[in-house]
């Protein structure tokens, strides 16, 4: 079980975004990179960059549904479980049990994947079962994995689940497809002022968006991948992840800007690396970035070394407790 009395360590990092647990089944038929990593591979790379603590959830896909490479249709049940992220979720409950044998140092907080539409009632028992044998620390929901978007979980009972448990939600965002917009998240966090929310990956950079994040107490986002999501606004040809109405920045430099995030956020920005997503290449066969884990510590590093110390203990331990637990 999650032990909320502990907290982190003081001084101590967290990283506030993280796939493992098993493998993406979109990306392994249809030949995206990554689509796979166990948490032991996770924890041997951040604890290696000096990455003391982790959240970390499974990949964004379930087996719960058919991955046809010949028809093209993703969305029919496959008849290989009984509700989206029944195989998944207990298994990278049970990666996370060997990882903390091999790898002490630290806390794992696990997240457990949710699907706001498919068999809703099963999949809420099989998370209180999941609670009560394991213990984890949140939800997660990815639209890519379940095409529907955030506002579908408003009136579901995963709402409940989260407030009686007192565990926050990390949303999936982009603007890739529709259903990933932030907004979907932001009229989530809405509806339920009581629900600590983070919409991920710098919710696309919309300006408007991280206004309200700022606003609102309950939200909160994370800059994963942080080097990938700077890429996208300084590199020609990303256009399509980043929203046209984007975060006022020169984009001079990878530091500089996370600065800026940092200070204009206030409070409200978690550090995280998307890790196995670092580095990736959709369907093309050649990597698209190439950017190791290493290489986002060494953003933090630099930032810490160059005397930003209280700016880096913020995104990095401080934010994120409050996301974790609540606390002020």
């Amino acid at each position: 079980m999650i032990d909320r009395e502990i907290g982190l360590r003081p001084g101590s990092r967290i990283d506030c975004h993280t796939h493992g647990g098993g493998e993406n089944p979109y990306g392994k038929f249809m030949g995206e990179y990554p689509f796979v990593q166990s948490v032991c591979d996770l924890r041997f790379k951040q604890l290696a960059g000096g990455i003391e603590n982790t959240i970390v959830f499974p990949m964004p896909g379930t087996y719960y549904y058919r991955i046809d490479r010949t028809t093209k249709e993703f969305w029919r049940p496959s008849g290989l479980m009984h509700f989206p992220y029944e195989v998944e979720n207990e298994a990278l409950l049970r990666d996370v049990e060997i990882a903390r044998q091999l790898y002490p140092e630290g806390i794992i907080f696990p997240f457990l994947n949710i699907h706001p539409t498919e068999c809703v009632g099963q999949q809420i028992d099989h998370l209180d079962r999941l609670m009560q044998k394991y213990g984890f620390a949140g939800l997660k929901f990815h639209s890519s994995g379940t095409n529907v978007d955030a506002e579908a979980l408003i009136n579901t009972p995963f709402i409940e689940f989260m407030r009686y448990y007192n565990i926050p939600l990390i949303v999936h965002s982009g603007v890739f497809k529709p259903n990933a917009h932030p907004r979907h998240a932001l009229l989530l966090a809405y509806a339920h002022p009581d629900i600590r929310i983070s919409i991920a990956h710098l919710a696309a950079w919309d300006k408007n968006i991280l206004e309200e994040i700022k606003r609102l107490p309950n939200l909160f986002t994370d800059c994963s991948p942080y080097l990938a999501n700077f890429t996208s606004v300084v590199k020609p040809g990303h256009e399509a992840f980043v929203s046209p109405n984007r975060f006022i920045s020169t984009f001079a430099e990878a530091e500089e800007t996370l600065l800026e995030l940092i200070r204009s956020l206030k409070g409200k920005l978690l550090w995280g690396t998307d890790e196995p997503w670092t580095t990736y290449n959709f369907d093309t066969g050649e990597l698209i970035l190439r950017i190791t884990y290493g290489d986002e510590v060494k953003i933090i590093e630099k930032l810490y070394r160059e005397g930003y110390l209280s700016e880096i203990e913020d995104i990095v331990n401080k934010n994120p407790q409050r996301f974790l637990f609540g606390s002020s």
